[in-house]
């Protein structure tokens, strides 16, 4: 009697091993991706966001601040569930206008915290 014997494929193995270097790739570029820097005297205003659970949330609530007059960069934090706003030089960004922007997106905006000479 003839005993069968699996057929071994080279094809899995090749496979697995590209799986796993694109997960590496995948971890080491969310790692290394590059953080917004602001300077100490560059006016910020904080606001917190509620009701975002995705990466298009926070996009979406980026979209509406950055069209704000005045802003310069939107930093939206999607886990900690704040946005950073850093506005030109001699600017000035009211409060309600930074709240009327996030209803807009439709979520909830949260106090505000304000550096520099951001608003009044």
């Amino acid at each position: 009697m003839k005993t069968l014997v699996p057929r071994q494929t080279t094809k899995r193995p090749l496979n697995e091993a590209l799986l796993s270097l694109a997960l590496v790739i995948l971890w080491v570029g969310l790692w290394l991706r590059p953080v917004p820097v602001i300077a100490d005297d560059e006016p910020v205003m904080e606001i917190g966001v509620s009701g975002m659970v995705c990466r298009f949330c926070s996009a979406r609530v980026a979209r509406e601040l950055k069209a704000l007059p005045g802003v310069k960069t939107v930093t939206v934090d999607l886990k900690g569930g704040h946005a950073a706003i850093t506005l030109n030089d001699g600017e000035r960004l009211e409060a309600t206008a930074v709240r009327e922007a996030i209803e807009a997106a439709g979520f909830k905006p949260g106090e505000v915290i304000t550096t520099g000479e951001a608003t009044q």
